[in-house]
């Protein structure tokens, strides 16, 4: 409560580049927290214009916590704010993260006319979160196809890169993708793997479930 009132009464429209990287870690910590409000207030007041746009990778971290808390239509807009950021170092994962929060809200026609737009190379480590978008169109079509999704996903863990945020969902995503198909073993390999690899990560808890 303390660091939300602390943040709030700084100018931080006109703060240094230095300073807007402190500002937002400290969205992080209010996202964490699940003060939404105030994690959202930091991020929206902060000019990503100029040097400030190095700070773009840790307000994208906050909008994670938040993304994954729920927060899917405020971060709609904000990560159509960031996407069209010339400068932006992270364009792309900007972009395919607005066309995530468009998909899970029900906006399928939209998600999918965006998701037309991209096309990454298989050696970008965005790459995979591309194919675990392309994946989810091909689970959330009027008539569901856990085959083609099924290739989408596994195509986007074998170019992806074990480190990245969107891996254990998009682990989980295969996992269940197999169940629904009717091949429980090979899901509970999939969940097992995120249960070992990821501890901690609420998609290791479903996974473990």
């Amino acid at each position: 409560v303390e660091l939300a009132a602390l943040m709030q009464a700084l100018p931080l429209a006109d703060v240094s580049p230095s300073l807007a990287s402190v500002s937002l870690e400290a969205a992080k910590a209010l996202a964490e927290a699940k003060m939404s409000t105030d994690a959202f207030s930091i991020i929206d007041r902060i000019n990503f214009s100029g040097a400030n746009v190095e700070s773009i990778p840790v307000a994208m971290e906050a909008l994670g916590t938040l993304r994954k808390n729920g927060e899917l239509k405020e971060c709609l807009v904000r990560y159509i704010k960031l996407s069209n950021i010339a400068d932006n170092p992270k364009k792309n994962v900007a972009q395919l993260w607005m066309i995530y929060c468009d998909l899970a809200l029900g906006n399928r026609t939209s998600a999918n006319v965006y998701l037309s737009t991209i096309d990454l190379d298989r050696n970008e480590p965005e790459f995979s979160l591309q194919q675990m978008l392309k994946g989810m169109m091909s689970e959330t079509a009027e008539k569901p196809n856990y085959g083609a999704a099924l290739d989408s996903y596994s195509e986007g863990i074998v170019y992806g890169v074990s480190s990245s945020n969107w891996m254990p969902e998009l682990l989980f995503k295969t996992g269940m993708a197999y169940k629904k198909n009717g091949n429980q073993l090979a899901a509970n390999e999939i969940f097992k793997q995120i249960s070992t690899f990821y501890p901690g990560d609420s998609f290791s808890d479903k996974a473990t479930k």
